[in-house]
């Protein structure tokens, strides 16, 4: 029996009933957010990793539905300009990020 193993590259910890992201996969995601904040226009690609990060943080579920309007903007034209608002949600979207990298505890 293992306290701490990567499950689907999450690491769960079953002694503190806590859920982290890995190092990696905080620098790629956090790297692809500023790389769409720094995009004057953003494709569909670039905002589908929002959908992975809400996997196991529930509270980043509130926040997706105006990124969703974005994504399925970009679905139709090709591409979209960021409104302030969801600039301001990715914005808080590396915030969580940032909480999940240090451990959260698990909610499902």
């Amino acid at each position: 029996m293992e306290e701490i193993k990567t499950v689907l590259g999450w690491i769960i910890n079953t002694r503190s009933l806590s859920i982290a992201l890995p190092l990696d996969k905080y620098l790629k995601w956090t790297s692809q957010v500023k790389e769409i904040l720094n995009s004057t226009r953003v494709n569909s690609k670039q905002l589908e990793i929002l959908n992975h990060v809400a996997a196991i943080q529930n509270m980043i579920c509130h926040f997706l539905g105006r990124l969703h309007h974005a994504f399925m903007r970009s679905v139709l034209n090709g591409w979209t300009f960021l409104r302030l608002c969801e600039i301001m949600d990715l914005n808080l979207m590396n915030s969580f990020l940032d909480i999940a990298k240090q451990g959260c505890p698990s909610t499902t």
